[in-house]
């Protein structure tokens, strides 16, 4: 398990309060280099994500408080291998968008775990993930667009990214779509979770010998 600090960004005035929440993973020196090498990029998400705002602030006037926020959360941190996803939101009033950068490792490899590397790709993983996914969010559409039809028009879901958002956590990955990704009509930021234990037949050997708790009830 790797140690993990919260370290935070804050800066207030008559219009901006600034509160961003970041993670620092403590350097250990068998892994030193890759673990400088996250936290570098944490940070730099971090500043570009606080500056691209003040940014916008600056040619804009507004009434209320500005808020920027960024929260995040250890999902999976077992093995060398972390799951961290940041929460970068833009509040002002009522109004809120939010989107998530996932930051998922193996450490002790040296190297960013992508969904190919969960799943077994020489298998149909991806349609079926793809058929999931899809009906999910056309049960979230319909709780908040006028009609279907809108939705279908205007930005109807096709597939998964291969630079896909998700996380890791021991039951499962989640994927994530921003404010307002599926629909004008969706502001909030959805996330949809896939159980290993409902694709146990088409996880690669990679999640079952280093993620999945359950491996032994997995068949390949």
């Amino acid at each position: 398990m790797l140690y993990i600090n919260s370290k935070s960004i804050k800066e207030n005035n008559e219009i901006v309060k600034c509160n961003l929440n970041y993670p620092f993973i403590k350097k250990q020196e068998y892994k030193k280099k890759i673990i400088s090498v996250i936290n570098q990029l944490i940070y730099e998400d971090v500043i570009s994500f606080k500056n691209v705002m003040n940014d916008d602030l600056s040619k804009c006037r507004f009434n209320d408080i500005f808020n920027i926020i960024s929260e995040y959360k250890i999902a999976f941190n077992e093995n060398d291998i972390i799951s961290i996803p940041i929460e970068f939101s833009q509040l002002i009033g009522l109004y809120d968008i939010t989107y998530v950068n996932c930051y998922n490792y193996d450490i002790g490899l040296g190297q960013y775990i992508s969904l190919r590397d969960i799943f077994d790709t020489t298998t149909n993983i991806r349609d079926i993930i793809n058929e999931n996914i899809s009906n999910e969010i056309n049960i979230i559409t319909n709780k908040y667009c006028n009609s279907y039809e809108d939705y279908d028009k205007q930005n109807k879901f096709k597939n998964i990214y291969d630079d896909q958002d998700f996380y890791i956590e021991e039951d499962g990955v989640v994927i994530c779509f921003s404010s307002y990704e599926m629909s004008k009509d969706i502001p909030h930021f959805i996330e949809i979770k896939l159980l290993f234990s409902d694709y146990k037949d088409y996880l690669s050997k990679y999640t079952i010998n280093n993620i999945y708790k359950n491996k032994d009830k997995v068949t390949n």
